[in-house]
């Protein structure tokens, strides 16, 4: 499997496994300034909860699920490693789970959960929606956060015609806050045509003034490769969640993989977000990777 940064190299394979030991050396670190609006998300005293899993002998498929400790709750979901098929936080907040498969004996599932203090996260909600299909297995949408809230810590997933977890999803594309800040979208296949796309979304109320801002970088594909990049946050800001979104011409979601959406360590604390994908086409294609960013 071929990986490549912005400045494709042959250190591209170490950026990214960089990027997942820089991300998980600052679990249980505080971060960031104190907040003085109760409204908004405090950047202090995130901590991270990352785990290594690896597909049965034989298999293919992988599976892993991390847990934040008692008190705090997901405000990102990451994982990388692997061929990602679906993304997620899970048991009311508490769990992130990821699905993927692998392309090569050993390959590893990393799953990482951004846990906040619960009295830390200022005034939130949350949605979540099913979303039937449209007749093609190729599904894409997105749920959009109330008025004056801000997109974190989403996910997607498929269930069956019973509303139980499918295992049918496969290449996810897109999963991350949109460029405004406000939407959560998610991307992927599922060929069962009686499954529903089911899409998570946590919402925050925006300071004022805002505290809250998306950064997007974007990597034009290269055939046969996997391209990606740092989504890195202003000085002093804090990478709170973020994402990975394949993205055609027009701005929709491109068919193909992504093997890496995580938070990074970058400039100190989780400052930065880091993606890696490839589309099927290389034709004006580019795989982008977005921070949601608070201070």
């Amino acid at each position: 499997m071929n990986i490549m940064s912005r400045r494709a190299g042959p250190s591209a394979r170490t950026l990214a496994r960089i990027a997942v030991l820089a991300m998980v050396a600052v679990a249980a670190v505080a971060v960031g300034p104190a907040s003085p609006a109760a409204a908004a998300i405090s950047p202090v005293g995130l901590t991270q909860e990352s785990r290594n899993f690896f597909a049965a002998p034989g298999q293919t498929v992988v599976e892993g699920t991390v847990t934040c400790s008692a008190g705090t709750k997901v405000v990102a979901a990451a994982a990388g490693g692997v061929i990602l098929d679906t993304l997620r936080p899970a048991g009311n907040f508490t769990l992130v789970n990821a699905t993927g498969r692998i392309t090569a004996p050993g390959d590893a599932l990393t799953v990482t959960a951004t846990c906040a203090p619960v009295g830390r996260l200022g005034v939130v909600t949350s949605l979540t929606k099913e979303f039937p299909s449209n007749g093609s297995a190729f599904r894409h949408d997105f749920l959009q956060c109330p008025a004056g809230f801000y997109a974190y810590g989403g996910g997607g997933h498929y269930v069956n015609s019973l509303h139980g977890t499918s295992a049918n999803g496969r290449n996810m594309v897109a999963n991350a806050p949109s460029a405004d800040g406000t939407k959560w979208t998610f991307a992927g296949t599922d060929s069962v045509l009686t499954d529903s796309m089911v899409i998570t979304v946590q919402c925050a109320q925006m300071a004022s003034p805002r505290r809250d801002h998306i950064v997007q970088v974007g990597v034009a594909t290269v055939p046969g490769n996997f391209v990606g990049d740092f989504a890195n946050c202003p000085a002093g800001w804090t990478a709170v969640s973020g994402g990975v979104y394949l993205s055609n011409l027009n701005g929709s979601e491109a068919p193909g993989r992504t093997i890496w959406s995580i938070p990074a360590t970058r400039a100190g604390g989780i400052s930065s977000w880091y993606a890696s994908g490839q589309a099927n086409s290389a034709v004006n294609t580019k795989t982008n990777t977005l921070a949601q960013c608070i201070v």
